[in-house]
């Protein structure tokens, strides 16, 4: 895997804490826009981590028909569309709609990166993956009360659109380079010879040469069990926060930590 590839990864798992620390600053002007209680959020967040696990399930599938960098192309337009509709959203019929899109998303998005990765064995980039989510749900806040101190939450979202546009054509600009994934190479990884090494994201299971079968079946309820457990608590840490400056410093503290697990792990 070359350091373009690294650094892209990190960068979709900051946009992807985004919306997950964007969510809970912005929801107070949110509701009051669209008339609901506070505890519709409730709804917001089951819809979007419905989807997010219903398409977790099914990401070793993907995986392999499409390859990684498709995936995560097809996960980058997916979101874009999600948020745009919570930018343009004249009612909260559309916001709870665009929640499931915008879910499903980030469930591509989290299960397909975790996933390649962990199955290369690479440690540290796995712990600065997740410390990268942290970056994004940090800044998040940010982002939205920049927006609402010009008359508005909703221009965050479309800043947040043009980001998730920006990684899907980073995806799919990789996968260009690494070129489609033939039969001879699905075929080669299903079996038990090995293989020359393939482009990173050229694998459609893998990005190692390494042939993994046993791990198949099992490869989306994992992640759809750690989505479920992130995804539901969140947004919520910064919608009952006293201010999102207190919300900004424990996402930050939270990939300190991150990071800080990273020093003890085996060298790649």
């Amino acid at each position: 895997m070359n350091r373009r590839s690294d650094i892209l990864a990190l960068g979709s798992f900051v946009v992807l804490g985004l919306p997950d620390g964007m969510l809970g600053t912005a929801w107070p002007s949110m509701r009051a826009t669209f008339g609901v209680p506070i505890g519709a959020l409730g709804l917001v967040l089951l819809l979007g981590t419905a989807g997010s696990v219903l398409v977790t399930v099914f990401v070793g599938t993907l995986i392999q028909r499409l390859g990684v960098a498709a995936l995560l192309a097809v996960a980058g337009l997916c979101a874009a569309v999600g948020v745009t509709g919570y930018a343009l959203a004249p009612g909260f019929g559309l916001v709870l709609g665009v929640s499931v899109l915008s879910g499903a998303s980030a469930g591509m998005m989290d299960a397909g990166l975790n996933t390649a990765i962990a199955l290369t064995g690479r440690q540290r980039l796995l712990n600065l993956l997740h410390g990268a989510y942290g970056v994004g749900t940090a800044i998040g806040p940010l982002v939205v009360t920049a927006a609402i101190l010009t008359g508005s939450w909703r221009p965050a979202y479309l800043t947040l659109t043009v980001l998730d546009l920006v990684i899907a054509g980073s995806w799919l600009r990789q996968r260009r380079r690494d070129g489609p994934v033939s039969r001879a190479a699905k075929r080669t990884i299903r079996g038990t010879k090995r293989a020359a090494p393939l482009p990173p994201f050229r694998v459609p299971f893998s990005w190692s040469a390494k042939s993994m079968p046993t791990a198949q079946p099992t490869i989306g309820w994992i992640p759809a069990l750690a989505i479920f457990s992130e995804n539901s608590s969140a947004p919520n840490r910064l919608s009952v926060s006293v201010s999102a400056r207190a919300g900004c410093w424990s996402d930050l503290a939270s990939s300190a930590s991150r990071a800080i697990v990273m020093a003890p792990s085996s060298r790649e």
